[in-house]
């Protein structure tokens, strides 16, 4: 089978001073449950192009690829799952469309929606924001494991991130009672 690519995503980063790198994300479907990935884009500053990166993957894989990638992306909206679905659907890969939940949303993105439940206060801690950067946070144990606790500006909500999370994701926003 010939290779047909098709654009699963494409971003660029210009978040900080002398940043300006931008990728292409393309797969083409072998046949058989093959997949193959081809990653493109620039070096750190934009000004040449960076070595091309090519992977293999069986459906399994490629699907858990890009729900992985959007979860530690939340920015992306779930974009390269959505677009794997769909082209999925368009070579025939009906296992692939299946793993993603057939609407490209996925199972596991689905149950990591339902907000952790915070168990107890573990005690004062600090969350790193960026570079050698922090903010005071409140550790606390949930349901789903550790996390830390920040005020945002309502008083009665707090951005709580768990630990396993990785830094692109968002968290969730919880609204904290006072007691007694």
């Amino acid at each position: 089978m010939a290779e047909k690519w098709h654009l699963l995503f494409e971003d660029e980063l210009t978040d900080m001073p002398g940043r300006c790198e931008s990728w292409t994300e393309q797969v083409a479907y072998l046949g058989n449950g093959r997949w193959r990935l081809r990653i493109e884009g620039s070096n750190f500053e934009g000004t040449k192009q960076a070595e091309p990166e090519t992977k293999e993957f069986d459906t399994e894989g490629m699907a858990k690829w890009v729900m992985r990638c959007d979860q530690e992306d939340e920015e992306s909206g779930g974009a390269r799952t959505k677009a794997l679905a769909e082209i999925a659907k368009k070579v025939g890969c009906k296992e692939c469309v299946e793993i993603l939940g057939g609407d490209g949303l996925g199972q596991s993105r689905r149950q990591q929606t339902e907000i952790p439940r915070i168990l107890r206060i573990l005690g004062q801690g600090q969350r790193s924001v960026w570079i050698r950067t922090g903010v005071n946070a409140v550790e606390v144990e949930t349901d789903q494991g550790e996390g830390t606790l920040v005020p945002t500006k309502d008083e009665a909500v707090w951005h709580l991130k768990l630990k396993k999370q990785t830094g692109m994701n968002e968290g969730f926003e919880v609204r904290l009672e006072k007691s007694g």
